[in-house]
């Protein structure tokens, strides 16, 4: 039986330019169980050390305009980081996006 005290994993997956900041497919996070999107991001950041954070976040801090975020495959709004609590078997992909002409 799982509660919110027990430590999931939770496979974070990286696609186009930003598989450039790992060796792996997926980087696997041990949570808390309930924690926030927020605190996955963060997490996953954290893992990836300093040279990284500058393709993920802008001047202030928050996760640039041009990149996506997805739980189990639904498009999850920055505005929803904070409020969407990552269960057991969660999927993370974070993707950015592409423009052109």
């Amino acid at each position: 039986m799982s509660d919110e005290n027990s430590i999931i994993n939770v496979q974070v997956k990286l696609r186009g330019f930003l598989e450039n900041y790992t060796i792996r497919q997926a980087i696997i996070l041990k949570v808390k169980m309930g924690c926030t999107l927020s605190e996955v991001i963060n997490k996953t950041l954290e893992q990836m050390g300093a040279e990284s954070r500058g393709a993920f976040l802008d001047k202030s801090g928050k996760l640039h305009g041009g990149i996506e975020v997805f739980l189990n495959r639904e498009h999850i709004s920055p505005y929803q980081f904070t409020k969407i609590n990552i269960w057991e078997d969660s999927e993370v992909i974070i993707v950015p996006i592409i423009a052109g002409g």
